[in-house]
């Protein structure tokens, strides 16, 4: 069966979004790279992907076959990178720590079964795995809820806003839900939004606004930055942003980011890396601090340091994304472990 056709401005937005992920996570704790972009950055980052996900919502045959893809896509390499990276710091503890014990081995086991529920993952990017596939099993409630209500698209916006509005007002009170439910309830406006934007505005094709698109783009980052005045933790579902800075902030990132990557609609690398990004995204906390090490060893200061670390982190993917689709398709999400109709 032949592949379809690939939209490249998707994947260079995911390229790009994939790209502030890792930076993020490089950086992190370096408070002299920290710049007064970083809120903004925080506020679409992460709703970037939901709003994606949404835009390519598909019911498919019905809940069983709808949640099979989504098993494959997400809790399969969720569950087999939770697993290898509790195998791995586990190894990389004894062969640094010499310990070897009995406490050692029952502590990462107890990490292995119960940090999905207590959201504590050895690789933390993986959180995002998880959270995402309860946005989709909550969307698909709300779809199946109001499919036969009058105006059901305007039912379905409003339930969804609910959802996130508690979902938000939650996690101010300190309060949680295991496997990330209130964060993804948090998030679930903004899947709803994407797919309220594929099945009314033709943003998917070319059209007669894409004169517009680096006018536009420049209105969002301006607006975003405005209104992105505190640091946004989904994984937390912890916000210093008001409820109308957080979606509006986060809305107006979104597409700044779209509308230029429409506009430019493919760079060599970042679009191959939005392609693959969620093996990026499930193996580059174990790759970038090994990176860093040997920058380390050129003694530079920290802005080319972590620069350094950053461009070679994205390089060695060129060489390791093609040996993951190769060899490791089931958990990569490249191929269905589980066969669907």
């Amino acid at each position: 069966m032949a592949e379809k056709q690939r939209i490249e401005y998707i994947d260079l937005a995911k390229g790009i979004c994939i790209c502030l992920v890792v930076w993020n996570h490089i950086t992190e704790g370096g408070t002299l790279i920290q710049s007064c972009l970083d809120d903004m950055i925080f506020s679409f980052r992460m709703p970037l992907y939901f709003f994606l996900s949404g835009l390519f919502f598909k019911a498919y045959g019905g809940f069983l076959d709808f949640s099979v893809r989504k098993v494959n896509k997400l809790i399969i390499p969720l569950l087999s990178f939770h697993f290898i990276s509790v195998v791995f710091f586990f190894l990389e503890n004894c062969l640094t720590k010499c310990s070897f014990t009995k406490d050692n081995i029952i502590e990462h086991i107890r990490v292995l079964f119960f940090s999905p529920y207590y959201e504590r993952f050895l690789n933390p990017p993986i959180w995002f795995l998880l959270c995402l596939f309860i946005v989709n099993i909550l969307f698909y409630a709300c779809v199946y809820v109001t499919r036969r209500l009058p105006y059901n698209i305007v039912s379905l916006f409003l339930v969804t806003i609910v959802i996130g509005i508690f979902g938000y007002y939650w996690g101010a009170t300190g309060r949680w839900f295991p496997f990330y439910v209130d964060s993804a309830m948090t998030a679930l406006p903004f899947f709803t939004i994407g797919y309220v934007f594929r099945k009314y505005t033709s943003i998917l094709s070319p059209n007669s606004f894409d004169k517009y698109n680096v006018v536009l783009a420049a209105v969002c980052v301006i607006m975003s930055f405005l209104l992105a005045r505190g640091k946004t933790y989904y994984s937390f579902n912890n916000y210093e942003l008001n409820i109308v800075q957080l979606y509006l902030s986060g809305l107006c990132g979104i597409m700044a980011v779209l509308f230029m990557s429409k506009q430019i609609t493919r760079l060599p690398g970042i679009s191959y890396f939005g392609r693959y990004s969620i093996i990026i995204l499930v193996t580059h906390f174990f790759l970038f601090p090994y990176v860093r090490r040997g920058v380390d060893l050129l003694a530079l200061s920290i802005i080319p340091t972590l620069l350094i670390t950053f461009v070679l982190t994205m390089l060695c993917y060129l060489g390791i994304i093609p040996v993951f689709i190769k060899y490791l398709p089931y958990i990569t999400a490249q191929k269905d472990l589980i066969k669907v109709s």
